[in-house]
């Protein structure tokens, strides 16, 4: 009997079989093979089985309960035949069947550069998402998110072995991936990891595709991430914006004091419509060309605003509206009109969008000082040998953020444009000492170190967010200059009120939050760090 629900098969034959060429019988394990293959087959099913055991406790309709268990079989015995498949080729040898004396693979050794039909069919049970989302309509969200959590960990852990140990050539993986698989597990792995719960992990996570190749949490995955097509990034950074989308709408659909504007809508819609496979070439160059004009001057009329109030929200609409201009000029960009870009620097708008990114930017780069420094706090409290302890209640949640996924803050492009001559010319007869005269004195202290924790990687972030100030400093005297304001090096008259104030806001949360830390931070030791209840 087989099941669907969701594109979702659990039928165990599907498994044993693949794509139903493979008709033998699984082969006997060669006990010949690597001995760490045969250990790695044995520990993936161990730790898919417990999986599947906890499952009996979480609260959860019987039916999909069933459905959920069934797939789960489905990938022991996928797992468990992809294991063998590769002990078997490892060594050249040929299984014995329990039907025909003889396994004949139908696609040859796993190390060719193509994958066969019955690895095909493994791999994407494996990589079947769509039904394991059910764990989440269990009222214990708390444990849903664990275990479904715990499940990408598990299947992805399958890739990575596969790759690590040869059982599939990284050309094969990398086609199943991006291709066969159309980067759908990808990026329901990338869903668990980066849904956007509060401000500082929005912009913390300030680029995806930097995030997964840089934060420690993704070391092991890297071999993985490493092998997504362009295309596949794409998809990241395109779901990413619709995560943040969704977080707006749940942010703002409650109160009616904090509902979007009406030009922030229009601009939404029009992002969620554009679609390179409708409508001629010309319908479509004109649809971009809209959508892009649109949205910079709602961007430079909200950043010179003086009556737009700074709020949570207005700050996720910024970071929203910050990464639709990253992925259009991307992506999209080649498909304006010839000059079009040309003419659109040559006006303030641009002048005071590269301000809005700016801006962006060292919003960012304040709020990732705060996050190293947490996770600094963290790893002080659990000491050198990286054992869990027992960290008070009050300092979990003042360094909550620690547990957030992020880049180094060293590649890092905040704008995607290419400077302007007259940008160069500012840049150019500027001094860096007259940028840091404007450096707010008790910035400094904010996010500078804890006294008693040195670390290379918090200076070198605190470092960034000074050059990030600086760079937008730059920025209000470049506008300056384009304004022929007779005092352009007095920028302070030249900020963009709403840009200062969100800046301001920022400021105060991280010094007020870095306050808190380093007062809880200096009752203990990691050698005095006392038991707490929640």
């Amino acid at each position: 009997m087989t099941i669907r629900r969701k594109g979702l098969a659990v039928s165990p034959q599907t498994a044993e079989s693949g794509s139903g060429n493979l008709r033998n019988k699984k082969p006997k394990l060669d006990f010949r093979a690597p001995k760490r293959v045969l250990v790695l087959s044995s520990q993936t099913l161990a730790a898919i089985s417990l999986w599947k055991r906890d499952l009996v406790d979480l609260t959860l309709d019987k039916q999909q309960k069933f459905r959920l268990q069934a797939h789960v079989e489905v990938v022991l015995r996928s797992v468990e035949n992809l294991f063998q498949r590769g002990i078997v080729d490892r060594n050249d040898y040929h299984g014995v069947s329990e039907d025909e004396g003889r396994y004949k693979s139908t696609s040859g050794h796993l190390s060719r550069n193509e994958l066969g039909d019955s690895e095909k069919g493994w791999l994407t049970a494996i990589a079947e998402v769509e039904g394991i989302w059910d764990v989440m309509e269990s009222p214990n969200v708390l444990q849903a998110m664990s275990i479904l959590n715990r499940w990408f960990d598990l299947t992805m852990g399958v890739f990575l072995n596969s790759q690590e140990h040869e059982i599939i050539q990284s050309c094969c993986l990398s086609h199943f991936l991006n291709k066969e698989n159309q980067g759908q597990f990808i990026l329901s792995y990338v869903k668990t990891r980066f849904y956007p719960f509060d401000i500082s992990a929005v912009y913390v996570n300030f680029n995806q595709k930097l995030s997964l190749l840089e934060d420690d949490s993704m070391k092991n995955m890297r071999p993985v991430f490493q092998l997504l097509s362009q295309d596949t990034w794409k998809k990241i950074e395109l779901q990413y914006v619709h995560f943040e989308l969704e977080r707006y709408h749940l942010e703002t659909i409650e109160s009616p004091n904090k509902s979007p504007t009406t030009e922030f809508m229009k601009i939404r819609k029009a992002f969620l419509d554009l679609d390179l496979t409708i409508g001629s070439r010309s319908t479509l160059m004109y649809k971009m060309k809209d959508f892009f004009e649109n949205l910079v001057q709602y961007i430079s009329s909200q950043i010179m605003s003086q009556e737009v109030r700074v709020t949570d929200e207005k700050l996720l609409e910024f970071k929203i509206l910050y990464d639709m201009l990253s992925f259009f000029l991307r992506h999209y960009e080649h498909h304006l009109p010839v000059g079009f870009m040309d003419e659109f620097k040559k006006k303030v708008e641009y002048y005071q969008t590269r301000i809005f990114e700016e801006t962006i930017g060292v919003i960012a780069s304040l709020l990732h000082s705060l996050y190293m420094k947490s996770k600094q706090v963290i790893n002080h409290i659990n000491g050198e040998d990286g054992f869990q302890k027992n960290i008070p209640h009050r300092i979990l949640e003042l360094c909550k953020n620690s547990k957030y996924i992020s880049d180094s803050n060293e590649n890092r492009q905040i704008s995607n444009f290419e400077k302007t001559e007259k940008e160069n010319d500012v840049t150019g007869r500027t001094p860096r000492s007259q940028l840091r005269e404007h450096w707010r004195p008790e910035v400094d202290s904010s996010i500078s170190m804890y006294p008693h924790i040195r670390s290379e990687r918090v200076e070198f972030s605190v470092k960034r967010s000074r050059l990030q100030f600086e760079n937008y400093v730059l920025q209000v005297t470049t506008l300056a200059f384009y304004n022929s304001q007779k005092n352009p090096n007095q920028f302070r008259e030249s900020i963009p009120f709403l840009s200062k104030n969100l800046y301001g806001m920022v400021f105060e949360k991280v010094k007020n939050l870095d306050r808190e830390i380093n007062q809880e931070l200096l009752k203990y030791t990691p050698s005095t760090i006392p038991h707490h209840s929640k």
